[in-house]
C-alpha cells in the first residue's frame, strides 16, 4: 500500500517535495530528484501541455504549512470557507502574503479561489429545507456544515461580491449528490449574471 505518513506535516512536506518536482515536468525540463521520498534520474513529461504555463492548483489554509507551500508553488489558490468567513479570509490572505515576501515573490501573481457547497432555491427557507435534508441523508458534520452557502441568487451573488472585494478572482461551486440540478441552473442563469454585472 501507499504509506500515508506518520502525520499531516509530513504528508504536506512531500506534497512541498513533489510541486517542485512536478512545476519542472509541466514546464518542459528534464528532473532528476534523489531523496529519502523521491528518488529518479532524468525524468521528463511527454507530450508537454498545451499551456505554456500548466497551473498549479494547491488547496490549503493551514498558516503555518499549507499557505507556506502555496507561496512556494501555487498559481491558484484555493480555500473552502462559509458565505460569511470574509474576515477568515482576509486573515489567511495577509499570512499568505507574508510567505511571498518570505521568498520574494509578489503574492499578486496568485490566483486566489473560494469554494463552498451551494444550496440556491427561490426563498431563504426553502433553501434551508433542501439543506437540513442534504444533511440528514448524508450525515454531514463539521467542515461540510460550516462551509455550505444557503439562499437565494442574490445571497449567493453578494456574498460572492464579498469576496471579490478582497481579491478573490474565482468561486468554485460544489453541489450534493445526486446532482441538484435547481443549484446549477440558478448558479449559471441567475447568480452568475449578477456578479458579472457588478464588473
Amino acid at each position: 500500500g501507499i504509506d500515508p505518513g506518520r502525520s499531516v506535516g509530513q504528508r504536506l512536506d512531500w506534497l512541498d517535495e513533489s510541486l517542485a518536482i512536478v512545476r519542472g515536468l509541466l514546464d518542459g525540463a528534464t528532473v532528476s530528484h534523489d531523496t529519502a521520498r523521491y528518488r529518479f534520474d532524468a525524468v521528463r513529461h511527454a507530450p508537454r501541455p498545451v499551456q505554456t504555463h500548466m497551473p498549479v492548483v494547491v488547496g490549503a489554509s493551514g498558516e503555518r504549512k499549507g499557505l507556506r507551500i502555496v507561496a512556494r508553488h501555487a498559481d491558484i489558490w484555493q480555500i473552502w470557507l462559509g458565505p460569511d468567513e470574509v474576515e477568515v479570509f482576509r486573515a489567511k490572505d495577509l499570512v499568505l502574503a507574508e510567505h511571498c515576501r518570505a521568498i520574494g515573490r509578489d503574492p499578486g501573481t496568485i490566483q486566489r479561489v473560494v469554494g463552498g457547497k451551494l444550496v440556491i432555491r427561490r426563498d431563504r427557507g426553502e433553501a434551508q429545507r433542501v439543506f437540513d435534508e442534504e444533511v440528514r441523508v448524508h450525515g454531514w458534520s463539521g467542515a461540510m456544515l460550516s462551509t455550505t452557502w444557503t439562499g437565494t441568487a442574490q445571497d449567493i451573488a453578494e456574498r460572492i461580491l464579498a469576496y471579490r472585494a478582497l481579491g478573490v478572482n474565482g468561486f468554485s461551486a460544489s453541489v450534493a449528490a445526486p446532482l441538484d440540478l435547481e443549484t446549477i441552473e440558478r448558479l449559471a442563469t441567475e447568480v452568475r449574471p449578477m456578479v458579472e454585472a457588478a464588473g
